[in-house]
């Protein structure tokens, strides 16, 4: 099955997903460009996103288990709500919030992009391995991770 590579716009407001091969092509024609070396992301350059039908939106759906944005990273939460571009993402602490659909992570997709506290060793059970050397089994409730600042090459 063919990698599939992480789109942004020129906002770096996550998009969506296509295949590599067609992320490749885009760059070659200058729509878009690697945002790290390991050529996991691209972005758009400014006007062109909207040039580009191949885009796979994610399909949020209601109660689905995900990771949503609240401030500068990202918590475990559940879509309780759907509108139009946006929902209600109701997290794990009790807080609820409306977020755009475009900033919401399926859980796969957040442990595969975002940094958490330490390195996630292992899914199930949930265990992290801080920098510190401490090791810690938990669950997924105490998870917050960011995007990872590569993703962000031009923001200072």
């Amino acid at each position: 099955m063919e990698e599939k590579i992480v789109l942004y716009d020129s906002n770096d407001n996550r998009l969506g997903q296509t295949f590599s091969r067609r992320a490749r092509q885009l760059v070659n024609q200058q729509k878009a460009m690697w945002i790290d070396d390991s050529q996991t992301a691209i972005r758009f350059h400014p006007g062109m996103e909207s040039t580009d039908r191949t885009v796979e939106q994610p399909a949020i759906q209601l109660y689905q288990v995900c990771f949503a944005p609240w401030g500068k990273h990202y918590y475990p939460a559940v879509i309780v709500e759907l509108l139009p571009g946006h929902a209600r993402a109701a997290y794990l602490d009790g807080d609820s919030d409306l977020v755009p659909t475009s900033k919401i992570m399926g859980l796969q997709e957040g442990f595969e992009i975002l940094e958490f506290q330490g390195m996630l060793v292992s899914h199930d059970p949930l265990i992290i391995q801080y920098k510190n050397g401490e090791v810690e089994q938990t669950d997924l409730s105490q998870l917050r991770g960011k995007i990872p600042k590569t993703i962000y090459m031009n923001n200072a």
